[in-house]
């Protein structure tokens, strides 16, 4: 287990990350702690708020540094995907993204839809919500709207 110190952000009184391989799984898990000092019930919202931005941004810089680290060139939107999608699935959706952009040429809905469902199959369960922030993010549409497929 490694366990790391870093200096407190703004507003925080300490930052910890601690790193160790899960004990049941082929997976390393990391675990982010952040702490502030007591706040006002009023104060609250605020605060919350200010130290989940800080999570979010240790979070993306500490798995950049680890996709760099093994020379992963990794997209910004990545970190839209589901969080618990494994890298590789997370880099296909990136290969596949300009196929499923392709799909809305397809005259029929039920073959878009049935094509569209199975370009996404690989993320599991629920695919539509792990991959759909992230196409958004570039096509400023949610997938099913730009495939015309909300009705279905």
């Amino acid at each position: 287990m490694l366990i790391f110190y870093l200096e407190a952000a703004k507003s925080t009184e300490s930052v910890k990350v601690t790193v160790r391989p899960s004990g049941t799984e082929p997976k390393i898990k990391m675990y982010f702690e952040i702490r502030t000092s007591p706040v006002a019930p009023d104060g609250l919202e605020e605060t919350k708020e200010g130290v989940e931005s800080i999570l979010r941004a240790l979070e993306k810089a500490v798995m950049s540094h680890c996709y760099g680290s093994i020379g992963v060139d990794f997209p910004e939107r990545g970190f839209l995907l589901f969080w618990q999608l494994p890298l590789d699935d997370k880099m296909r959706y990136f290969e596949i993204e300009p196929k499923i952009e392709r799909v809305k040429d397809l005259q029929n809905a039920e073959a878009r839809k049935n094509e569209f469902v199975k370009l996404i199959s690989f993320l599991g369960s629920n695919p539509l919500e792990k991959m759909d922030e992230a196409f958004t993010a570039k096509y400023r549409i949610s997938v099913l709207r730009y495939l015309d497929l909300e009705k279905m």
